[in-house]
């Protein structure tokens, strides 16, 4: 407002205080903001998030993801920007050469997935953490964000089956050129934040579930689903222990 007052007011631009302030907004500070920004977040959840095969996809996968969301948030109430940082870094989805998905998109996609707080003030934690829910949309975002190949440019390139995504993932990860027996597949135009999606929602994020599933299954050493889901909750246990005895939980 000081601001708006020195530089429209006190040069006599503008008469009120007000017009001032919407000048300094419309001229000065709404240019410079980043298309990504100013980008609606309830179209989104309109458009691609609010449907029926994403909600079947989330509640078939329920027991899973809620041991994976009490695992990375530790010992706290809701998840942190850390925990998520550590969860996609963790699944093997936070590789910028691989997935296209770094940092700053991995915060864009936290940032948009929280929930409006009505006292940001009052309620910090709130606004600075994801809630289960929140948790899911963020995932739902990541999905949409690295827009991973379909199944048939992945059956051609050589990567079959239900763990196709990880394999092609893994093997670039792996390779030191950063391609594949036959090159890499061209990343798909939709994949940008802002950009119109040509597929539904659902089809991209089963795979990337299926990538956060077998990363951390072959982190943990998992025999299956079942195993991973009580290694995921005893290690959330174990952390609630050590944090009852006044010991910091290690990670």
């Amino acid at each position: 407002v000081e601001v708006a007052i020195m530089k429209y007011v006190a040069s006599d631009m503008t008469e009120s205080v007000a017009e001032a302030f919407e000048e300094l907004c419309l001229k000065c500070l709404a240019t410079k903001i980043h298309k990504q920004c100013s980008k609606d977040g309830n179209l989104f959840r309109r458009y691609h998030l609010y449907t029926r095969p994403v909600d079947s996809l989330f509640r078939k996968n329920s027991t899973f993801l809620h041991a994976v969301y009490n695992h990375f948030k530790r010992t706290a109430r809701r998840l942190s920007l850390g925990g998520w940082w550590n969860f996609l870094r963790e699944t093997g989805l936070l590789l910028p050469d691989v997935t296209g998905m770094g940092r700053r998109e991995a915060c864009l996609c936290f940032l948009a997935a929280r929930m409006a707080t009505s006292d940001e003030l009052r309620s910090l934690d709130k606004s600075r953490s994801l809630t289960y829910v929140d948790f899911l949309e963020a995932l739902a975002r990541t999905a949409s964000s690295i827009c991973p190949p379909t199944s048939i440019e992945l059956h051609e390139w050589g990567a079959k089956g239900e763990e196709g995504l990880y394999y092609y993932y893994y093997r670039l990860e792996k390779t030191s050129n950063r391609k594949g027996p036959r090159g890499r597949i061209p990343r798909r135009p939709s994949a940008d934040i802002t950009a119109e999606k040509t597929r539904p929602l659902h089809e991209k994020l089963e795979p990337i579930l299926g990538v956060v599933r077998k990363s951390l299954m072959a982190a943990f050493h998992a025999r299956d689903e079942e195993n991973l889901i009580l290694q995921l909750q005893d290690s959330r246990e174990r952390m609630l222990q050590q944090q009852r005895h006044g010991e910091s939980p290690r990670w």
